[in-house]
């Protein structure tokens, strides 16, 4: 009889469970989801709300979100840019 064998959990799985790994205190992007032409995006700003975000979203105090590519979002805000990359990517 062959043994099984429980998966190994994620990274993102880990950094879940651990004490302070996601500052509180900022915006961060939690994760990205979907297929490479229709990813959507997580993320948490400091109040402890989070939004699920596209492609051409305006961010209230972020701008307006201009690309998500595997592990980060490209924000755009008067002519700005900022990258918020997710925990560990």
């Amino acid at each position: 009889m062959a043994e099984q064998t429980s998966p190994q959990p994620s990274p993102v799985e880990g950094y879940a469970t651990e004490a302070n790994r996601l500052s509180l205190d900022g915006t961060a992007l939690i994760g990205v989801m979907g297929p490479s032409d229709n990813q959507e995006a997580l993320i948490r700003f400091s109040s402890g709300k989070i939004v699920k975000v596209r492609r051409g979203a305006k961010v209230s105090g972020l701008g307006v979100i201009a690309a998500i590519r595997g592990d980060r979002v490209i924000l755009s805000d008067k002519g700005r840019t900022r990258t918020l990359a997710v925990l560990g990517g």
